[in-house]
């Protein structure tokens, strides 16, 4: 997690006294399985698989019936295209070179129902990147992490491809959107 500047790969809050003080809904979703969404600047989530991590302040939570649902929207959120909707449906959103996120916004996105062979290509991306990821935030060495930066920019890549077809973006309308994430 990334907070003001600083980089926490485990900040810790102890579960019982939260769950002492805050029983209300937003406890009981994060017991839950869901897609954690950073609400500033850059479209990011990430998967809580377990249902044990507690989002923090300017988080959306997304919740679904599966792992796999959660996979091929963390695949879909986190991709270059609905970044571009977002900031072309909410201009007036910008903050820091980026959007200020609200769940309304998140719940406008176009998520399809595509076949099963697209969404398991996508879920494939998905379980592919996050060894890679995980490896990448805990590797102290710099080449080995510039190793796993480039492998996980260019699993990206397939991810962002795979969306712009599964919107069946023409060439044009895919450099459209490259363009204007620069």
């Amino acid at each position: 997690m990334t907070y003001l500047g600083n980089k926490f790969l485990y900040p810790v809050v102890n579960q019982s006294e939260f769950f002492k003080e805050f029983k209300n809904t937003y406890s009981k979703k994060s017991k839950k399985i869901k897609l954690i969404v950073k609400s500033l600047t850059l479209l990011d989530a990430c998967i809580d698989s377990e249902g044990i991590f507690i989002p923090g302040k300017s988080t959306i939570i997304v919740l679904a019936d599966s792992v796999s649902d959660l996979k091929y929207l963390s695949a879909l959120i986190n991709s270059k295209l609905m970044f571009f909707f977002l900031s072309q449906k909410y201009p007036s959103s910008s903050y820091n070179q980026g959007i200020n996120f609200t769940s309304d916004m998140v719940n406008s996105l176009p998520i399809p129902n595509p076949s099963e062979k697209i969404k398991n290509t996508l879920i494939d991306y998905v379980n592919k990147i996050f060894p890679i990821q995980q490896k990448l935030y805990s590797e102290q060495d710099i080449k080995k992490s510039e190793r796993l930066k480039i492998e996980s920019e260019a699993i990206e890549r397939e991810i962002n491809n795979e969306v712009f077809k599964l919107y069946e973006f023409t060439k044009e309308e895919v450099k459209i959107v490259e363009e204007s994430m620069k």
